[in-house]
């Protein structure tokens, strides 16, 4: 006889993505820099590779071994780089729409919309300098962020609300029939 299988837990399990990695500058001495950072978090929660001009990417495995690494780093006043983890990075969106010349605290009126604004910056004309009709926001990333592209009025103006578009370069690596260029002198 054979036992009734039981049906699969079916709720799907949200996987965090992983940290990104912190390279540490300046490191003459392997063996130091992993005790100083075993006083924090455990060997095992990280994973180091060597890089050319005494260079050292540590890479986390988990957001709380990140976080609590690069707290000691700063603290320490070592040199390093890293980027921003993905779950504290910020909702950005573009309002077109309200005059330059409304205060940036007066845009802040979306805290009383169920959102939390971390920062306004009202952008400039990319040549002449002039301020446009245009401001990023940067909001607190919650599960309510997309509600924002519903609102139409702010400050007794309609408004539009779309997220903001990617720039687009083309370098000449990417274009092949134009680079190196070819020089004709007469």
């Amino acid at each position: 006889m054979t036992e009734p299988s039981t049906p699969m837990d079916s709720t799907p399990t949200k996987q965090e993505p992983r940290p990104p990695p912190i390279y540490i500058y300046n490191v003459n001495n392997y063996k130091a820099m992993v005790d100083d950072l075993s006083k924090v978090v455990k060997e095992e929660t990280y994973q180091t590779k060597v890089l050319p001009n005494n260079t050292r990417k540590v890479i986390p495995h988990t957001p709380d071994t990140y976080r609590k690494l690069i707290h000691h780093v700063r603290e320490a006043r070592i040199v390093y780089h890293t980027y921003e983890i993905k779950q504290d990075r910020a909702y950005r969106i573009v309002i077109q729409g309200l005059h330059h010349s409304i205060l940036i605290s007066e845009i802040s009126e979306l805290n009383r919309k169920g959102q939390k604004v971390r920062n306004i910056i009202n952008i400039k004309h990319r040549i002449s300098k002039e301020l446009l009709p245009l401001f990023f926001v940067d909001l607190e990333p919650q599960s309510n962020n997309k509600d924002i592209f519903k609102l139409d009025f702010l400050q007794h103006c309609k408004i539009r609300i779309e997220s903001p578009r990617r720039k687009h370069y083309h370098t000449m690596h990417k274009m092949p029939g134009l680079w190196p260029f070819k020089i004709v002198l007469y």
